[in-house]
């Protein structure tokens, strides 16, 4: 395992874990465990990085949400998986759209991570577009350059980003007891946009 970076090595590919700690008694803990889906020890180090910030935010948020009874822990311990394996997921894809459709030599995986922070404020401000043209793309993602900004909306466009939104927020929402009628479901779709996008801001920013 590398040391401090909650790293280890299955085979020849390098995965992430950590134990989330929380409140709900004396011994809760969620247990996480995700493969970074690559070999090099710097990328890896990057990625489990990333992760174990994300993780960290996410801890915060489910242990308020289980402390104020807004969910049980049963669905903590779901919606802490579902969440942490929809950023790995994201980042990855996101640095694979920009090493393809970019023509260039891999990016490191920081950049993914800028271009996931802007991926998710731009649709918080303004609001899901599946294909994002020229105007939307410098409105929303004023941090990326051109190269970044085609290479995210190429994969804006193959990813359908508003059924994993449908299905998440139902989803939390059944966790929640509460029926997923329409407004529901928009109020839900709304807050996972902001909690994503401030997630991929504190990582991006390394604010705790």
């Amino acid at each position: 395992m590398a040391r401090g970076s909650n790293l280890y090595r299955r085979g020849a590919v390098y995965w992430w874990r950590r134990r989330l700690a929380f409140r709900f008694s004396e011994k809760s803990t969620i247990s996480l465990s995700l493969s970074l889906l690559t070999r090099e020890l710097s990328i890896a180090r990057a990625r489990g990085a990333a992760m174990t910030m994300a993780s960290e935010r996410l801890r915060m948020s489910i242990q308020q949400r289980v402390l104020a009874g807004t969910i049980t822990p049963e669905a903590a311990e779901r919606i802490a998986q579902a969440e942490m394996q929809h950023f790995r997921a994201t980042v990855l894809a996101i640095d694979a759209s920009l090493t393809v459709e970019a023509d260039a030599a891999p990016m490191a995986p920081p950049r993914s991570l800028v271009c996931l922070e802007q991926f998710w404020s731009g649709i918080e401000r303004g609001g899901l577009v599946t294909q994002p043209d020229d105007e939307y793309a410098s409105a929303n993602w004023p941090a990326l350059n051109d190269v970044e900004r085609a290479a995210l909306a190429a994969l804006a466009a193959r990813i359908d980003v508003r059924a994993e939104l449908a299905t998440t927020a139902t989803a939390r929402l059944v966790d929640q007891g509460i029926e997923p009628a329409a407004i529901n479901l928009a109020i839900a779709q709304r807050l996972l946009i902001r909690a994503r996008a401030k997630t991929a801001h504190d990582v991006v920013s390394g604010d705790p």
